[in-house]
């Protein structure tokens, strides 16, 4: 399976840089007030009114009315909280802990529960472990729960499994490996997805999911080609994966199953910016977050960019249908949309930029020297990479600031292979724009 899906990267990533242009929004997001400047991670949504969204320094927030207002719930507790869960509008859980460094007495796992509404919290777990913090909890009924856990020593990657049958009251302890999000399905199996990481090269990502709350679990996917940042389960059959292929080219990759697991496809497809968030209605419709919130229509092949929040973070977006959602992140921003964020697209690869343009390199084809000219309005930190077709970085072709106006730079490519290459253009850090170009030898 590996190789199937390796081969499909390349594949993927030629057709998009044939074919694919970038296009960008105005915003159908409205910022609201969330009565708090704590980051802001996680949610649960009891019904269609009620949820909460925990997040830094114990900080927990609820609505009553879709996500219109928000009440601060402070937990009294200075410790971060990564996953909150109610089994009803009066009992719930949020986990989190504290992470200083690898083992070291400073790192706690931490729960706290409420059993009237959020409006008081108390802790029921507060417990030294030098590796590892709680990331995901979850609760069938009153009584039974279980938690699992992040860390790392400083080589490999740690993690921890705990569960209760008491409500929380006493938790048993086994070592796993290191969990980042959770999905339950219909069925009310938990979903997970884990890694192993080492300082050996033997990094590896898991989809798993589990009947019997943990005890045993069973493999869906398991790769070393990827590591997966969030996934959605849209159906018994369609299960949807983010993944990152490569870090500094902003290459990300959709991993697609609508036969439960058998067979993936991958979709790759080339941000403006680090994305780490995944929120599907169905197998075409959905959005991706980080600094930025980008929406498809056709299953990730093509990408509509909606919001920039840089340099924050968008941590989480919910959407409850086609136009109904939230999206929330670093410093307590907090964005609603009643038109699932669309609002008057433009496209963007056409038109001349407010503050900067990367023009088409010439010639294309070329064979081995290209001329590249950019164009920037004020005085910036400019840097121009190269990137091969699977996304990964090949050089640094300009780093350095430049003064406002039009700049020309020479690229010399004799010591690389014939192919499609991209490059792109960033501002300050950050990319603003990517354009192929070919080199035939």
């Amino acid at each position: 399976m590996n190789g199937v899906i390796m081969k499909a990267i390349v594949v993927s990533i030629l057709m998009l840089m044939l074919s694919h242009s970038i296009v960008f929004s105005q915003s159908g997001w409205m910022q609201i007030n969330s009565g708090t400047s704590s980051s802001l991670s996680n949610e649960f949504f009891l019904n269609e009114n009620t949820g909460w969204i925990c997040g830094s320094y114990g900080t927990i927030i609820k609505t009553t009315n879709k996500g219109v207002n928000w009440i601060l719930q402070q937990s009294n507790m200075n410790f971060e909280l990564s996953d909150i869960h109610f089994i009803n509008e009066n009992t719930g859980w949020a986990a989190g802990g504290v992470f200083v460094s690898p083992g070291t007495t400073d790192n706690r796992m931490n729960l706290c529960k409420t059993t009237n509404g959020g409006m008081n919290w108390n802790v029921i777990l507060n417990e030294t472990d030098f590796d590892n913090r709680l990331s995901v909890i979850y609760f069938s009924d009153a009584s039974n729960g279980i938690a699992l856990g992040r860390g790392g020593n400083g080589s490999v990657t740690t993690g921890v499994i705990r569960r209760t049958s008491n409500g929380g009251t006493n938790w048993s302890y086994n070592g796993f490996r290191s969990t980042v999000r959770k999905q339950i399905d219909s069925h009310s199996n938990i979903w997970i997805i884990s890694k192993y990481a080492d300082d050996t090269g033997h990094d590896t990502s898991y989809l798993q999911y589990s009947s019997d709350f943990g005890i045993t679990w069973n493999t869906k996917l398991k790769t070393s080609q990827h590591a997966f940042l969030d996934f959605n389960l849209v159906d018994d059959s369609t299960i949807i994966l983010l993944t990152r292929i490569d870090t500094n080219a902003f290459a990300n990759g959709i991993l697609l199953t609508t036969n439960a697991g058998t067979d993936w496809r991958l979709t790759a497809f080339f941000a403006g910016s680090a994305v780490f968030n995944l929120e599907f209605v169905d197998v075409n419709t959905g959005w991706a977050a980080g600094s930025r919130i980008y929406r498809t229509t056709d299953g990730g092949s093509n990408w509509l960019e909606q919001l920039n929040v840089y340099p924050l973070d968008i941590n989480g977006v919910l959407m409850r249908d086609y136009k109904s959602g939230i999206a929330y992140g670093d410093q307590g921003i907090l964005y609603t949309t009643s038109t699932g964020g669309i609002m008057n697209a433009v496209t963007y690869s056409s038109t001349t930029p407010k503050d900067f343009e990367l023009y088409q390199n010439y010639p294309n084809p070329f064979n081995p020297i290209t001329i590249i000219n950019y164009e920037i309005r004020k005085n910036s930190y400019v840097s121009i990479k190269v990137y091969d077709v699977s996304g990964k970085y090949v050089t640094t072709v300009v780093s350095e600031v430049k003064s406002a106006g039009r700049h020309e730079v020479e690229f010399n490519a004799s010591e690389l292979s014939s192919g499609l290459y991209f490059y792109s253009l960033l501002i300050n850090g950050r990319i603003v724009s990517t354009k192929r170009m070919v080199l035939i030898r």
